[in-house]
């Protein structure tokens, strides 16, 4: 049972929650991007560069571009998605954060399709916006909080977290035909 169906969750979380339940994903870019949204709160900054999200999404996928059981795990309903290619590409490629340059690279290409896909998608539900995080510009390279998200997500951090690492795991064992299982959630998302 949700948080929501048992009565006890804010209509913040409501609203993640119906992020998580109707958000019509063909990838897991959003759910990415609600745990960056979550730990960018963390610092009280209400100005999301495009750039720190990207930093969020390689400290999420890096260990995901691993293979699980022999194979790397789908993360989108089609084709592999954008940014695994990229980080796969990069860890075999040796790239680490011991390499400024090539680091930076690596953040830039994941940046173009936070910008282009799920940062401009995330508060649409169907052909309607919710704007409750931030305001849905449609471009740009960073977004603003709207008054009092960051102290809602510092807030509910820990219920977010769980929220969308539930839905996450959820999402992979769907488009990649296995079971869910606590060893699957560990893999996807140990520290």
């Amino acid at each position: 049972m949700t948080l929501a169906r048992s009565g006890i969750m804010s209509s913040f979380l409501t609203k993640i929650q119906t992020i998580l339940d109707k958000g019509g994903f063909v990838a897991s870019y959003k759910l990415a991007l609600l745990l960056s949204l979550v730990r960018l709160a963390e610092d009280s900054e209400t100005t999301l560069s495009t750039f720190e999200i990207a930093e969020e999404y390689l400290a999420l996928y890096w260990r995901q571009v691993a293979p699980f059981q022999g194979t790397v795990l789908k993360q989108n309903s089609g084709k592999q998605s954008a940014i695994i290619n990229a980080i796969a590409a990069a860890r075999a490629d040796g790239v680490s954060q011991a390499d400024p340059v090539a680091w930076r690279k690596l953040v830039k290409k994941v940046e173009q399709t936070v910008k282009v896909m799920p940062l401009w998608r995330l508060q649409t539900l169907g052909k309607v916006k919710d704007e409750f995080l931030y305001e849905n510009v449609g471009k740009g390279s960073s977004v603003t909080l709207k008054p009092g998200v960051a102290a809602e997500l510092r807030k509910h951090r820990v219920e977010i977290t769980r929220m969308v690492q539930q839905a996450w795991t959820a999402y992979v064992c769907r488009y990649n035909n296995i079971d869910e299982s606590d060893e699957l959630a560990s893999f996807l998302f140990a520290a």
